[in-house]
C-alpha cells in the first residue's frame, strides 16, 4: 500500500515537473517570436503607398456624395495590419481593404495605418447628392421659393412646393429658431449673406438650400427744423381712387402700357423713382404702374425720412405724399420677384425741403 502510494506520487511529479518545464520553454519562445517581430518591425521603415477609392489614385480631387458607399484600399502585404480612420467619428475599421459611408457634407481626412506606425491620409470631398425634386403632380420644380435680397428686420417668407410628410426649415447661422410647416417666415437682424435650409421628410439626402443677401435700411441725417411725414394708417381697400389732375404742359416721361393678362415688365430702381415723382407732380396716374408690380395698392413699403423708419403700403404712402410739392425722393431699392420680375416690395428714401421740389417739365 504504501510502496503503491510512492511509485504513484514519484511518477506524477515526474509527469507536473515535465509540463511546467514544457510551459516555460513556449511561453519563453512565444516572447522571443514576439520580441523578433516588434524588432523586426520596427527596424523596417515606412514606405510611403496611396489609398485608393474604387481602385482608383489621385481620388481627393473628385466629388463623392453623401449616402454614397466608397470602396477603400491601400497595397499592403497579407501579414501587414491596416486601421483605417474616416475622420467622422465613426468606429474604425480594419483590413488592406475596406467599404465607408458618410452621411454629411464635408471634406473628412481618411488615415490608413499600416502596422501600427505607417500613416497616409487623404482628402474626402463629400457633398450632398443633387436630385430632381417634383411636386405631388410629378413637375419638376424648385425645392425652395423665397426672395433672393431682402432688408434686415424685415419678415421674408419661404415656401416649398415638394409634398412632404414633415418640414425642417434652418437657418446657418445661431439665433434662428427651426419652423416645421410648409411655409417659413424669418427675420434677418443683420446684413449680410445667409443660408435657408430645408430638410423633408427626416431624409437628409432631401436636403436643400436657398442663400438670400440681407441689405442695409439707411436712415437720413436728422434734421430738427422739421418735423418727420406721417405714413396714414389706411387699408389699401379702402384707399380712393387716385385720378391725374389735368396737365398744363406735356410731359416727357410717358405712362407704361400694361400687358395684356398677368404678365410684368422689369423696372429699375433709378426708373421706378422717376415713375413715382412723377406720379407725385401728377404727371402720372397709379393705375399706370401696375405692370411692375406683383400686387400694386398692397405693395409692402419701408418708408426712411430722416431717422424715422415707417411701414407701409404703396397706397399709403401715395395718399400721404399726393401733391406734397415739399417731398423729394432720395433713392428707391426694389425686392423683385424670381419667377416674373415684379416688384414685390421697396424701400424709399425722401426728404423734406424747405423749398419745393422741381418737377418735370416745371
Amino acid at each position: 500500500m504504501n510502496s503503491n502510494y510512492i511509485y504513484t506520487k514519484r511518477v506524477m511529479g515526474l509527469d507536473v515537473k515535465v509540463l511546467c518545464t514544457m510551459l516555460v520553454v513556449l511561453l519563453l519562445s512565444a516572447g522571443l517570436v514576439g520580441y523578433s517581430f516588434t524588432k523586426r518591425n520596427k527596424e523596417i521603415p515606412c514606405k510611403s503607398f496611396d489609398i485608393l477609392i474604387f481602385g482608383e489614385r489621385n481620388a481627393g480631387s473628385k466629388i463623392y456624395y453623401s449616402g454614397q458607399q466608397l470602396i477603400f484600399r491601400v497595397a499592403a502585404h497579407i501579414e501587414d495590419k491596416v486601421i483605417w480612420d474616416f475622420g467622422d467619428n465613426s468606429p474604425k475599421m480594419e483590413g488592406a481593404g475596406t467599404m465607408h459611408i458618410f452621411t454629411s457634407e464635408k471634406i473628412f481626412a481618411v488615415t490608413a495605418t499600416v502596422n501600427g506606425k505607417c500613416p497616409s491620409t487623404i482628402s474626402v470631398n463629400i457633398k450632398q447628392k443633387e436630385t430632381t425634386v417634383t411636386d405631388s403632380a410629378g413637375n419638376i420644380v424648385t425645392p425652395i421659393l423665397g426672395e433672393p435680397e431682402a432688408f434686415e428686420n424685415e419678415p421674408v417668407t419661404f415656401t416649398t412646393p415638394v409634398a412632404a410628410l414633415s418640414y425642417r426649415w434652418s437657418v446657418d447661422q445661431p439665433g434662428y429658431p427651426v419652423k416645421n410647416s410648409q411655409n417659413a417666415i424669418f427675420t434677418f437682424k443683420k446684413t449680410g449673406v445667409y443660408t435657408v435650409r430645408l430638410i423633408v421628410d427626416d431624409d437628409r439626402t432631401k436636403n436643400y438650400k436657398f442663400t438670400i443677401n440681407i441689405k442695409p435700411i439707411k436712415k437720413l441725417v436728422d434734421n430738427t427744423e422739421d418735423e418727420p411725414i406721417e405714413i396714414p394708417k389706411i387699408e389699401a381697400k379702402e384707399s380712393p381712387p387716385i385720378e391725374a389732375p389735368p396737365q398744363s404742359k406735356p410731359s416727357e416721361i410717358t405712362e407704361p402700357i400694361k400687358p395684356p393678362g398677368k404678365t410684368y415688365v422689369f423696372t429699375s430702381d433709378e426708373n421706378l423713382k422717376d415713375y413715382l415723382q412723377s406720379f407725385l407732380c401728377g404727371k402720372m396716374s397709379l393705375q399706370a404702374l401696375e405692370p411692375y408690380f406683383c400686387d400694386l395698392n398692397n405693395t409692402s413699403v419701408t418708408v426712411t425720412e430722416e431717422k424715422k423708419i415707417t411701414s407701409a403700403t404703396l397706397a399709403n404712402l401715395c395718399a400721404a405724399l399726393k401733391c406734397r410739392r415739399d417731398i423729394v425722393i432720395l433713392s428707391i431699392n426694389e425686392v423683385h420677384r424670381n419667377t416674373d420680375k415684379c416688384v414685390t416690395s421697396f424701400l424709399i428714401h425722401i426728404e423734406k425741403t424747405k423749398q419745393k421740389r422741381a418737377c418735370p417739365d416745371n
